[in-house]
């Protein structure tokens, strides 16, 4: 599936380079109800946007195991 996701930049330093997180928030209320909502992304390691920028990345989704847990369906 293509994917198009606005986001802002986030890292884990256990994935190592070429990993980062889009993260965007979601709102039912107010912000005390906010929860941010990650999407792990692989890129070229040579070509990472800095922490706290915002971007849109295109792209198709998939699934990984990373072996943190398996998937809940």
């Amino acid at each position: 599936m293509r994917v198009v996701i606005d986001g802002v930049v986030g890292r884990e330093p256990r994935l190592g380079s070429g990993w980062l997180y889009v993260t965007r928030s979601l709102k039912w209320c107010c912000t005390a109800d906010a929860v941010k909502l990650p999407t792990l992304v692989r890129t070229d390691p040579g070509n990472v946007p800095q922490d706290a920028a915002w971007i849109r990345i295109f792209g198709v989704l998939d699934v990984i195991y990373l072996g943190y847990r398996e998937p809940c369906w």
